[in-house]
């Protein structure tokens, strides 16, 4: 099982911290519906989603409606506000973010440090720490100081981390039961690992009798190859220091083409499963699947609780995912890129929000054990539709699944 592992900075001393640097003055936001008391009537909240049950009243949408007026004593409604997807979500962004009549009360965002700051110059973003101090006990007590500290900005706090990823955010994935089926070693180094991606391909490791496994599968990106390319010493999208000082651009290097020549083999062969180039097709979908033997992907899909790791072992009972070490190139180099402690995605409450405060009571409820434990796995002793087969889930708190790591990732809250 893989974790993310942080050190839990006190809540009292955050608090304390925040107490410091809290600015009275009104924050953005704050309008109250005409006619309505604040704090008792109903509650519509709108946020962005890059993903979730794009179905009105889903079930997750409805049992997470409950859950938040349960908690906060009013009735709550959650407005999905739909994202186009990653090409285009930046343009989607500012469109929305240009009038507050089309402003969502939560905003995500991710990769918009220009537009972030633009947002706070220009007032449109609420100042979270007077609504933290009141009403942020889960969020404060998740993050790590030095998490919290990319956020703080001259005693103001504009955003919360929405996802802060792993140590080592990527990863070399490999289906071990099939090394045991076909007694093949644990690869260490590039050759070795090309050698068993080409056994799992035609050595019929599930054991069906047919030829329908490949060895390798990813997304529609370069970082797919990543073990082909860092085992060379190169990533092609980043400037690299050379050993006489000067700089040059990876994709640009000689070793760029050695690894793009062995991946053109592979290809031909039929080692590299031909759905990753088609756009629609995700690499996650695939790796749960359990077609592929191997796919450099998000260490969180190692966990047990991870949704695609739940669909994985459902349809193959005996079937085993490892993370293996950073393969040794022909020059006996071996790296990994690991991710920085930020987070990568944001969320954000703007001044379109007519009661941040109780906007900040929902994020607050979204990040608490029992209410992340419902949208991802159900109700407790309930069963989910999935198609026409029904899954009755397990009972997750009796296993100790609620007190694992969690993630405020508000864009992905549902998985129906």
């Amino acid at each position: 099982m893989i974790k993310k592992k942080s050190k839990l900075l006190p809540l009292s001393l955050l608090a304390v911290m925040l107490a410091a640097c809290t600015n009275t003055s009104e924050p953005a936001g704050g309008n109250r519906p005409n006619g309505a008391e604040a704090g008792t009537g109903p509650l519509n909240v709108s946020i962005t989603l890059m993903g979730g049950p794009k179905t009105p009243d889903a079930w997750v949408e409805t049992a997470l409606e409950e859950e938040l007026s349960a908690s906060l004593n009013r009735k709550v409604d959650m407005e999905n506000m739909f994202l186009p997807g990653w090409s285009d979500y930046k343009t989607k962004l500012n469109l929305m973010m240009g009038d507050r009549k089309s402003m969502p009360d939560i905003l995500w965002h991710s990769d918009m440090e220009k537009e972030y700051a633009s947002w706070i110059q220009a007032g449109v973003l609420v100042d979270l720490v007077p609504h933290l101090q009141r009403h942020g006990q889960n969020i404060l007590n998740y993050y790590t100081e030095d998490t919290l500290f990319y956020s703080w900005d001259n005693g103001k706090m504009f955003r919360v981390p929405g996802d802060v990823a792993e140590l080592g955010s990527m990863t070399t994935m490999l289906r071990k039961d099939w090394l045991d089926k076909l007694q093949l070693p644990v690869p260490t180094t590039i050759d070795e690992y090309i050698e068993v991606l080409r056994a799992f391909t035609t050595e019929d490791p599930d054991g069906n009798g047919e030829r329908d496994t490949y060895g390798f599968v990813g997304d529609h990106d370069w970082r797919a190859f990543a073990p082909f390319f860092y085992s060379r010493g190169v990533d092609v999208d980043q400037f690299l220091v050379q050993e006489d000082g000067t700089v040059k651009y990876g994709a640009t290097m000689p070793e760029v083409k050695d690894a793009l020549k062995q991946l053109q083999e592979l290809y031909a062969e039929g080692v590299i499963d031909p759905r990753m180039v088609t756009p629609n097709v995700s690499a996650g979908d695939l790796f749960a699947e359990g077609k592929v033997g191997s796919l450099y992907y998000w260490v969180s899909f190692l966990n047990e609780g991870h949704p695609k790791q739940m669909s994985f072992k459902e349809i193959n009972p005996g079937g085993e995912y490892i993370a293996l070490e950073p393969m040794k190139g022909p020059a006996g180099f071996s790296a990994d890129v690991p991710s920085d402690g930020k987070g990568w995605s944001f969320v954000s409450v703007t001044g379109a929000a007519e009661e941040p405060e109780a906007v900040v009571q929902v994020l607050n409820q979204i990040a608490s054990k029992e209410t992340n434990t419902l949208i991802k796995f159900g109700k407790e002793g309930g069963a989910l539709q999935a198609g026409q087969r029904r899954i009755r889930q397990p009972d997750r708190r009796r296993q100790g699944e609620a007190t694992r790591p969690r993630q405020l990732y508000v864009d992905h809250y549902a998985q129906g």
